[in-house]
């Protein structure tokens, strides 16, 4: 048995031993795995309970909807007056909603009437704000404006001395004083 071992290259030899090294490291790890499991066992199985009461719940919701459904379907085959008073009945919880919603409007004031007046004074000082700003804008706008035109005055007026400097100094190159040359 182990002279057919030698004849078995070394590499062979060390490539089966890496391959069954390698499977004890993956059992081994997978052991690990499953005491892991074990370990989360618990908070799987609450999961596991909290999905079904989704799903009940889902169950629950989708029963109500077939019975919304079968409402609807008898509400539009009934008689013109029967859906008249089902709007009337509409319209009066509506009326209602709005009711309670002024009641506690009121309520509200009559708490703290100071509350319900600062309000409106908010709203006129924000008014005046607004046309503060306006106002310091437009101020901001025409300075600008007019530091723009003062830009283009002194632009102007810097070109047209330097035109005459280079004016008059060509001029004063090409006359020869006291009889020499201009460049000597």
């Amino acid at each position: 048995m182990f002279s057919s071992l030698k004849k078995i290259p070394v590499s062979s030899i060390l490539s089966i031993v890496a391959a069954m090294v390698g499977f004890s490291v993956a059992l081994y790890s997978s052991m690990d795995t499953f005491r892991v499991n074990d370990i989360y066992g618990v908070k799987f199985q609450v999961d596991q309970v909290s999905l079904d009461m989704a799903l009940a719940e889902t169950a629950k919701l989708k029963e109500e909807l077939r019975s919304i459904k079968t409402d609807l379907k008898n509400v539009t085959a009934l008689p013109p007056a029967s859906k008249l008073a089902i709007q009337l009945q509409q319209t009066q919880s509506a009326i209602k909603q709005l009711a309670s919603r002024q009641e506690k409007l009121e309520q509200v004031i009559l708490a703290n009437p100071a509350k319900a007046l600062e309000i409106p004074l908010l709203q006129r000082d924000l008014e005046n704000v607004k046309a503060a700003h306006q106002a310091n804008l437009i101020a901001v706008k025409e300075g600008v404006d007019r530091i723009y035109d003062l830009n283009k005055w002194l632009l102007g007026a810097m070109a047209i001395s330097i035109m005459t400097l280079a004016i008059s100094n060509f001029l004063k190159g090409k006359e020869p004083t006291d009889g020499r040359s201009p460049r000597a």
